[in-house]
């Protein structure tokens, strides 16, 4: 089998409010591919296939910037894992 695994993306960041007024927001990484084949025979059954969720929402705090969080692990048991 050909096997296509897309981790969960990164959600961006905020900073805080510029001298204009404004406040500057990042777009978030996208995940990690992996492309990979896996040796199967008749009657096989596969691990549990793991969808990664995207990196939850940030917002902003009234001083500083705020990182973007990371996101989820996409994998087929332990034969393929993305992050």
């Amino acid at each position: 089998i050909l096997a296509l695994f897309v981790g969960g993306g990164g959600s961006g960041g905020v900073g805080a409010q510029n001298s204009s007024g404004f406040v500057n927001a990042t777009g978030g990484g996208g995940g990690a591919t992996v492309l990979g084949f896996i040796d199967v025979t008749p009657g096989q059954t596969l691990p549990t296939i793991t969808v990664g969720a995207g990196g939850a929402a940030v917002t902003r705090t009234t001083t500083g910037n705020t990182n973007g969080n990371a996101g989820g692990t996409s994998s087929i048991g332990g034969i393929i894992t993305c992050t």
